[in-house]
């Protein structure tokens, strides 16, 4: 709508506006295209009380999106219709956060529970401004990225914004790569014209209480959004330039959180290049000041360059025992019990890491081999 109006301002043509509301449940769509149904009414409601330009969404909606967006609460309304009042937010920007849940249908968690318990303390915590890092290691297939999901899944009650920044083995040695590449998430790639990520940009800056004039120039080359060359800083020596990048990068982190609360996941940070090292370890020496939780999974031979702080904490994770195997190809062969000797060979052959157990349990499903105990359990 901005974009049209800008276009019309020099024909003479009048501002338009528009007000969205969303909510999602069952309704029935008749044959001329008419909706009946709760559902309709509500969004009719919301929308009705939406400001010009405003999307709104109802508590239920929010739950569905919690992490996508960053939301402002709109207080309880009396719908007409609506069976009790509502609590309505307005959608104010897309956080760029990635979407872990929902991508795959995911195995049970099993054997997890104090490490989970652990998670949603800190949480809690952080939510409150005592901000809180914490690194989850652990060797390959022991869980560290399905932990993450699981936390992830269990946030739903208030607004908060999720990020994810990762690292790939065959990027390691690309400077912040993590970075750049949560930028093409949240800006757009090549795709979006140039002028128009700059624009995204400079008023996410603003939203949070950045100066875009000062920053921008600073963070657009971080997170791979062009600059014209008019806004480029002149006769900047290279070590100062990026003294300074890494500086507006910790304050906007911080920034974004104090307006609603972050969760900065980080994913195999073993493989992360030395300059997203700094870029972590000034939000972990900072991270204290705001409501952020810093989740960042790890190989053990990661050894971390900033000394401890007591708003960080370690979870070290273990393989499953024999009980919580069992309990796991349980859980995956829900329709189909498997023989003893089958679940022991389970066990015994994948030394309990849980990748390996949801794969060997799988594979053994799909080929019908249930009555082929150990045998037919393929060799790691």
């Amino acid at each position: 709508m901005a974009e049209l109006n800008r276009k019309n301002a020099g024909i003479a043509k009048p501002e338009l506006v528009a007000r969205i509301a969303l909510e999602s449940g069952p309704a029935v769509l008749d044959a001329s295209g008419e909706i009946y149904g709760d559902v309709a009414n509500i969004a009719a409601r919301v929308q009705a009380l939406a400001e010009a330009s405003a999307v709104l969404v109802t508590a239920q909606l929010q739950r569905q999106v919690a992490g996508l967006f960053v939301a402002e609460e709109r207080g309880t309304h009396n719908l007409k219709g609506a069976p009790e009042p509502m609590a309505l937010f307005r959608l104010v920007r897309a956080s760029g956060g990635g979407r872990r849940s929902g991508q795959r249908n995911l195995t049970p968690l099993v054997g997890r529970d104090d490490e989970t318990a652990m998670l949603m303390r800190r949480w809690e915590r952080a939510r409150q401004g005592d901000g809180q890092f914490m690194m989850i290691v652990g060797e390959p297939g022991l869980g560290k990225s399905r932990l993450i999901e699981e936390f992830h899944i269990r946030l739903r009650d208030t607004p908060y914004t999720w990020v994810e920044w990762a690292s790939s083995q065959l990027l390691q040695n690309t400077p912040l790569h993590p970075i750049s590449e949560w930028g093409r998430q949240r800006f757009g790639g090549a795709d979006v014209p140039a002028e128009r990520r700059l624009a995204d940009l400079e008023s996410s800056l603003q939203q949070v209480g950045i100066d875009p004039r000062e920053n921008a120039p600073l963070l657009a080359p971080l997170v791979d959004v062009p600059l014209p060359p008019e806004r480029e800083l002149p006769g900047v020596a290279p070590e100062e330039f990026r003294r300074r990048q890494l500086a507006a990068l910790n304050n906007w982190v911080l920034a974004e959180a104090r307006v609603q609360p972050v969760v900065l996941a980080f994913e195999d940070l073993h493989w992360a290049d030395s300059t997203t090292i700094d870029v972590l370890k000034g939000v972990a020496e900072r991270g204290a000041l705001a409501p952020l939780l810093v989740l960042a999974t790890t190989r053990p031979e990661f050894k971390p360059p900033w000394g401890a702080r007591s708003h960080h904490g370690t979870i070290s994770l273990v393989p499953l025992d024999r009980h919580q195997v069992r309990h796991m190809v349980g859980e995956i062969a829900t329709r189909q019990a498997l023989p003893q000797d089958v679940i022991d060979g389970v066990t015994e052959r994948t030394g309990g890491v849980p990748l390996f157990v949801e794969k060997v349990t799988r594979l053994l499903l799909e080929r019908g081999e249930v009555g082929g105990g150990i045998q037919a359990i393929p060799h790691g």
